[in-house]
């Protein structure tokens, strides 16, 4: 990566289970940043698949907004 900036790393960590006699029974905690060198994480729990897909999605634009601003910002 010659001239340019360090990379950017996020990073994303679920953890599910199975709570057993549950009707719903899927369970996860999800821990992620968007900048793994310096910001504060975020912790948030799902107990869908849509909810998980949710977190991920909104993780990955906030990801992608963050670059984006990076990069306007210039050297």
């Amino acid at each position: 990566m010659r001239g340019q900036s360090a990379e950017k790393v996020g990073v994303f960590v679920a953890r599910a289970w199975l709570e057993p006699r549950s009707d719903s029974p899927l369970r996860v905690r999800i821990t992620h940043t968007v900048e793994a060198a310096n910001a504060p994480h975020r912790i948030a729990s799902a107990a869908t698949l849509d909810g998980v897909c949710d977190e991920v999605r909104a993780w990955l634009e906030a990801f992608l907004a963050t670059s984006v601003k990076d990069e306007d910002a210039g050297p």
